[in-house]
């Protein structure tokens, strides 16, 4: 007896590949710290949680709302230049997204150069693309 094969997914291509290009020209915008661009695509109760140590990342965190994410990307912009800062892998299905970032920034109070990779989850992204974001 022949194995029933499971319907195909719903999937919507288009919608997928516009957010794929949203979230890249994102990442642009962030490295230059062109704040107000990336923070027209979150959700005024957007939430960013990242698990970074906040003994050394004191303003990371958990943070609720788009006031308090625009206020701890300004404080990483004042702490780091960001040279690089790019996905390198990125998955898109419908309101859903990761990426895996490579980053490269100088500390501005060492001149340090400092060069990591960073996971980022976005979740419930609408038509419009307000986003969730957790950084792992």
């Amino acid at each position: 007896m022949a194995k029933k094969r499971a319907p195909p997914r719903k999937t919507a291509p288009i919608v997928s590949q516009q957010l794929r290009a949203l979230i890249f020209d994102l990442y642009a915008a962030y490295s230059k710290g062109q704040f107000d661009v990336v923070l027209k695509s979150f959700d005024d109760k957007a939430k960013l949680i990242s698990y970074a140590p906040t003994d050394v990342f004191p303003y990371l965190g958990s943070k609720q709302g788009k006031a308090a994410i625009a206020k701890t990307m300004k404080t990483v912009h004042a702490e780091f230049e960001f040279l690089t800062y790019h996905p390198i892998f990125m998955v898109v299905e419908m309101g859903d997204a990761a990426a895996i970032v490579m980053a490269r920034v100088r500390q501005r109070s060492t001149d340090r150069i400092i060069h990591f990779l960073v996971a980022h989850f976005m979740a419930r992204l609408s038509a419009v693309f307000p986003l969730l974001v957790l950084e792992g």
